[in-house]
């Protein structure tokens, strides 16, 4: 149901949505308007292209932001960030010492009919 339920009294809801492709949950966001938020994923988020299912569950003003929360620590949606410990990023730092042979030993080398290949020491 993307609409706002109607209410009796004059409670605020705001949508939590979560946008699924084929197999994955993709994001679960916020907002007061749901589908114009998702349009807004689709001008602007490649991922949307894949996304085929919005759920849609509405909660008071103050308890969205908790239940938004709630859903991506536990939920680990691909495209989340805040709140998503499972989307850790990985920095990884390679470096290499390499030795080319200098222009006597190719000389040797080429008289030999060797082939040059440098030496490379990992660290």
């Amino acid at each position: 149901m993307y609409r706002r339920p109607v209410t009796n009294d004059d409670e605020r809801l705001h949508a939590l949505y979560r946008i699924h492709d084929r197999r994955d949950l993709l994001y679960v966001g916020r907002s007061n308007e749901p589908i114009r938020r998702a349009n807004e994923h689709g001008r602007g988020k490649p991922w949307m292209y894949s996304a085929c299912r919005i759920d849609v569950e509405w909660w008071r003003e103050d308890e969205i932001a908790e239940a938004e929360r709630r859903a991506i620590e536990s939920e680990h949606p691909r495209y989340n960030v805040l709140h998503n410990q499972s989307r850790l990023e990985v920095e990884v730092e390679v470096s290499a010492e390499v030795r080319l042979p200098s222009v006597n030993e190719l000389a040797g080398m080429i008289a030999l009919g060797a082939v040059a290949v440098p030496t490379v020491k990992w660290r």
